[in-house]
């Protein structure tokens, strides 16, 4: 299916949202999505407000009736988001919620501040206070794209590894987006990661809620617990936090436990001058360890010595293909 946006971002924005909640997205069209929330500072606050508004929409039965009343039940731990009525006539509800959205979404007088748009290069780490006061600590290759306005805080994790330290501010939720979950805090201390197949949220301090339209969920997360969302459609997967080491990232160290080598390598290539590549013959493979960020020869060894590996480089890219034991 291909959707030509329109040109008003919160059209294009509700249109979005309704294919997203199909979960039928082709690999190009979340290309063309993620084309479309970074094209423009105005594109990323249009969807998380759509994404904001659809919740409020959802608690108001009365505004935007189902086409059939949904049966009681009790709520489980992972709240299903049931928008049955939606699927079937996307198209439809997208302009139901676009013109809801009018009504709630465009004050008058709202004069944003200018986009930030905050990046780094690979074996670059970066700490930027915005201005509200919030902290962003963007992990070597990461890209985050801010949007301050008097009525929210929307940012959107383009790719990467970031830490936010939010300041509280309820009036002014602050949403992180990235690949088409986002994450709602108040005043909180958490990470978004994006990986190649993958997104992980970390929750270190306060209360976050994620929601994933694609997946049909939403799920507040505690203090000390990581939530893993996966690309191919398996189930979102919880687990704790053993300590604080796997933010060690921002102190300067990769810190891996039972982590596939293809993750280990995304995170070692984020500060490392030199990139590596991953044979899928051996991707899969299980590495735990702690290394200096940038001292990337100190993980090579460590990974031809304990696994059946071998790295070739040309000099430029390092390649960890099948061993020879």
């Amino acid at each position: 299916m291909t959707m030509h946006a329109p040109h008003d971002p919160i059209d294009a924005a509700a249109q979005w949202y309704a294919l997203l909640l199909q979960g039928r997205l082709t690999a190009e069209e979340g290309a063309a999505f993620d084309r479309w929330l970074a094209a423009a500072p105005a594109n990323l606050e249009a969807f998380t407000r759509v994404s904001e508004t659809w919740d409020e929409l959802e608690e108001r039965p009365e505004a935007m009736a189902p086409a059939e009343p949904a049966p009681a039940e009790p709520a489980p731990e992972v709240r299903r988001i049931d928008r049955r009525w939606f699927l079937g006539g996307g198209a439809v509800a997208a302009m139901a919620l676009a013109a809801s959205l009018a009504l709630v979404m465009i004050p008058s007088g709202v004069s944003p501040t200018a986009p930030v748009d905050l990046r780094t290069a690979a074996g670059e780490r970066r700490v930027t206070t915005l201005p509200d006061g919030s902290v962003v600590t963007l992990d070597g290759d990461s890209r985050v794209l801010v949007r301050d306005t008097s009525q929210s805080r929307a940012l959107e994790l383009a790719g990467g590894r970031a830490l936010f330290a939010v300041r509280s501010d309820k009036a002014r939720p602050f949403v992180v987006a990235a690949s088409g979950i986002s994450v709602t805090a108040t005043g909180t201390l958490f990470s978004v990661e994006r990986l190649d197949d993958q997104i992980q949220v970390e929750l270190y301090e306060g209360g976050v809620i994620v929601r994933s339209p694609a997946h049909r969920f939403e799920q507040a997360l505690k203090p000390g617990t990581r939530l893993v969302i996966h690309g191919d459609g398996r189930p979102a997967l919880m687990e704790r936090l053993l300590d604080d080491r796997s933010r060690a990232w921002v102190t300067g160290e990769v810190v891996l436990v039972d982590e596939t080598l293809a993750i280990a390598v995304q995170r070692v290539n984020r500060m490392a001058t030199r990139q590596i590549e991953v044979d899928p013959a051996v991707a899969s493979f299980k590495v735990s360890g702690v290394f200096r960020s940038g001292e990337i020869d100190g993980f090579v060894d460590a990974v031809t010595s304990l696994l059946d590996v071998r790295a070739e480089t040309d000099g430029k890219v390092i390649r960890f293909e099948p061993g020879r034991r």
